[in-house]
């Protein structure tokens, strides 16, 4: 790349001797001139006229210039084309006419025009003048030279008739011959410092042109350098095509927090070296500020090139940073755009093209690169609209909260009757086209242009709403969300202390700030803080969306979080996924021996909520449940919700799940799970082709364990005939070839669907009549048309409640 620069054409800043010398010179020749009237060669009257007019029309004509209004700066205006021309005309034309007056002593005035010309021609090369600045001049000398030469009839001398003149003449001579070696001292000196003066101009020239057009830190070009760049580019015929792209580094803000922003700057640096070292001679990298590069590849002609130079720059990342002694691994987010250079499109409008596709590549999980298409600028309008939409419903009084309640529950104690001790508030939206729910417009509740403002609103409405639940006798505690954007900002802390007191009766503890996880965005010191000093105020913050982010246990080491919120997505998918079971319980696990409370969010089945309390989950919230309402609904909900939920009467008595089962059934999902796609190494098939692989499996260990307390359950011995089946397709598949394999498949989804199905029935309705019996009274004075559904097996000590009850088929 070749930027351009202009250098400014002023000279620079100089002393102005043209004047001082040329009177200096005049003043000279005064004695000079009445020692030729001394010794009788020229008249006194020649005499005095040449010592006035040299004297008086030089000051003469500075003034006049003086009076000017767009007379430049003191340092430049003596040196202007005009006046040096202006100057020198003057003086050359009153020693012409001294020769045309007095030729007797020409030859002594023409050294004095030689003098002067000399003093002018110094005077010309101050400044650097060019040579043909000097052709106008030359010819008009000329002209009057030779005008004075006519008139003086070509009768120049010296006049040494006498000794006087001879005497005279000689000092003369000397006089004007000393006089010019001061000056050609005087101008030699002067022209060397002019010479320093215009080399410094041209150094701070050259550091300001780098301050200007070069990035301070990196070095590489800035955003000047790279819209002219792109403008050149643009205007270029020589290619076609030409790429575009905008990166930036991957949760760059964490280096900052925790190495501070000394390592930050170093890793800048450091990645400006790497992305320069793949690029290609022509090729553009800049930087554009904070950890946001740039890059023109007018090289790039198809898009197999460009994705070869995107895959290039994202493997400069792969090699770990070295800062302040630790490895630190970072990655790059790339937007890329190729523009053909027939669509009439300027620079700006490439970069904000490359900025879409940058923004796309962070939405799809960071580390990649997007290149852009027109679809991309379609979903940026639809969000502007979406942002317009809400943020003209907040003002407009359109938003509202529905609340969800979330259910308590206190396994094993013969007081601990499911209760409602919080409830979640939702945002919801009215207009004039109904009811809308959070999901229509979630996209832009982040956007910090509206964050803060609509998390000011939630923070006002729901502690309006609890303080009235509380005065009607309603014990309510309310979760909020709250978005990164706003719980991040300096202004949140003054938010929240303000929204308290404009609620002076509503009690801190009743209010739970719900962080939403987003990945790394909660890292870092200023989170911490805002986390202590929210708990400092009395008020609880829990963990959304628990252990869906790239940073979750971090989240729990950084922040002093009061709860989780388990996702949806692990809970939903209990009985069928072994990985959603085994990480919903390792969550639970982890949140109470950390002292956590854990919720568990997307319960839509009985089954679903008897499940996650006997894997010791104590708060459930879902539709199973109920689902969000307004206010005025909540109200007649908590008046008889335990007759709408009858089923929630057994939680309280649900057995706990030890791990062992636990490791059991998710052992035995990802035997299926591997048999299904042909993943079985050779020890696996080994082990799982042995004739007692179905006792040495997990399971297998875990019903022989058992087999004292549920022996006599038909179910559990349908667990074990199942078992073995399951475990005899298993060998037949782990003994056939891999291709003949796939016939054994669905046989073994269906056994292995009956195993699970008969171990959750086991384990979640194991419950004592006896234990029972308080509950059932409840239930029968609460719902008398529900008893009905407690039945007994055939074993009379053991309870079990029907599929219809717990959700089985759900």
């Amino acid at each position: 790349m070749s930027i351009v620069f202009s250098e400014p054409a002023d000279p620079p800043r100089q002393r102005d001797l043209l004047l001082p010398m040329t009177l200096i010179g005049y003043g000279l020749t005064v004695p000079l001139m009445l020692g030729f009237v001394w010794a009788g060669a020229l008249p006194l009257t020649i005499a005095l006229t040449y010592a006035f007019t040299g004297l008086s029309a030089n000051p003469a004509l500075s003034w006049i210039w003086s009076l000017r209004k767009d007379t430049a700066s003191a340092a430049t205006s003596a040196y202007s084309q005009p006046r040096l021309i202006g100057r020198m005309m003057l003086n050359v034309a009153i020693q012409l006419a001294c020769i045309a007056v007095a030729p007797q002593i020409g030859g002594i005035v023409l050294l004095i025009l030689i003098i002067f010309l000399g003093l002018g021609a110094g005077s010309l090369h101050l400044p650097a003048r060019s040579l043909r600045h000097w052709i106008p001049l030359v010819c008009v000398l000329a002209a009057l030279a030779i005008a004075a030469f006519t008139l003086a009839g070509a009768k120049l001398g010296i006049p040494v008739a006498t000794s006087r003149q001879r005497w005279v003449s000689t000092a003369t001579f000397g006089s004007l011959l000393v006089y010019s070696a001061l000056l050609g001292q005087i101008f030699t000196r002067e022209h060397r410092r002019a010479a320093r003066s215009r080399q410094a101009q041209k150094t701070e020239f050259r550091l300001l042109r780098k301050m200007a057009w070069l990035d301070d830190l990196t070095g590489l070009a800035n955003r000047r350098a790279l819209l002219d760049t792109l403008r050149t580019r643009l205007r270029s015929t020589k290619r076609t095509k030409l790429v575009v792209g905008l990166m930036d580094l991957d949760n760059f803000k964490d280096v900052n927090d925790r190495l501070g922003h000394a390592a930050g700057d170093a890793l800048l640096i450091e990645v400006g070296k790497r992305l320069s070292a793949v690029l290609h001679r022509g090729d553009l990298l800049a930087r554009l500020g904070g950890d946001e590069f740039a890059v023109v590849l007018p090289h790039c002609q198809n898009e197999h090139q460009l994705r070869h130079h995107a895959a290039l720059l994202l493997k400069t990342m792969e090699t770990p940073f070295v800062l302040e002694g630790q490895a630190l691994y970072s990655s790059l987010s790339l937007g890329l755009v190729l523009h053909d250079k027939s669509d009439a499109v300027g620079p700006d409008a490439l970069l904000r093209h490359a900025d879409l596709a940058m923004y796309a590549a962070k939405r799809h999980g960071r580390n990649q690169y997007r290149i852009f298409d027109p679809g991309m600028e379609r979903q940026i309008h639809d969000r502007e609209r979406l942002l317009n939409w809400v943020k003209l419903a907040l003002q407009a009084r359109q938003l509202e909260l529905h609340y969800q309640p979330i259910l308590t529950v206190e396994p094993g104690k013969r007081t601990g009757d499911p209760r409602v001790d919080d409830v979640e508030a939702l945002l919801r939206l009215r207009d004039d086209d109904g009811l809308h729910d959070a999901a229509e417009f979630e996209a832009v509740l982040d956007d910090p242009r509206l964050a803060a403002p609509l998390g000011r609103f939630v923070l006002d409405t729901a502690l309006s709403q609890v303080l009235r639940w509380r005065r009607d006798g309603r014990m309510l505690r309310v979760c909020l969300n709250i978005s990164p954007q706003h719980f991040l900002q300096p202004q949140f802390l003054t938010d929240l202390r303000e929204a308290l007191e404009r609620h002076p009766q509503c009690s801190p503890e009743w209010l739970v700030l719900e962080l939403t996880e987003h990945g790394s965005e909660l890292n870092g010191h200023i989170a911490h803080y805002v986390v202590t000093a929210c708990r400092r105020m009395g008020v609880e913050v829990s963990l959304d969306d628990f252990g869906t982010g790239s940073a979750s246990l971090t989240h729990l080491q950084l922040l002093e979080a009061s709860a989780v919120k388990i996702d949806r997505r692990f809970t939903s998918n209990l009985f069928d996924e072994s990985a959603d079971l085994s990480i919903t319980y390792g969550l639970l696990r982890t949140a109470r021996m950390m002292g956590l409370s854990a919720v568990a969010e997307g319960v839509r089945t009985p089954r679903q909520a008897h499940a996650l309390v006997a894997l010791g989950c104590r708060k459930l919230q879902g539709y199973a449940i109920a689902k969000p309402m307004p206010a005025q609904e909540l109200e007649i909900w908590l008046q008889d919700w335990p007759r709408r939920l009858p089923w929630t009467a057994t939680l309280a008595w649900q057995k706990a799940i030890d791990t062992e089962a636990i490791r059991a059934v998710v052992e035995h999902g990802r035997s299926l799970a591997r048999a299904k796609v042909g993943t079985l190494d050779a020890g696996e098939r080994e082990r799982l082709a042995h004739v007692d692989a179905g006792k040495r499996c997990a399971l297998g260990r875990w019903c022989e364990s058992q087999a004292i307390e549920y022996g006599h359950v038909p179910g559990f011995r349908k667990l074990i005939a199942d078992h073995a089946a399951f475990h005899a397709c298993l060998r037949t598949i782990a003994e056939a070839p891999q291709e003949d394999a796939v016939i054994y498949v669905h046989q073994l989804q269906k056994l292995s669907l009956s195993v699970r199905d008969q171990f959750w029935k086991l384990l979640l309705h194991p419950i004592r009549t006896q234990d029972m019996a308080p509950v059932a009274l409840q239930l029968d004075h609460a719902a008398p048309t529900t008893t009905s559904t407690i039945t007994s097996t055939t074993d009379p000590g053991v309870f079990s409640a029907p599929d219809s009850v717990l959700g089985a088929s759900a």
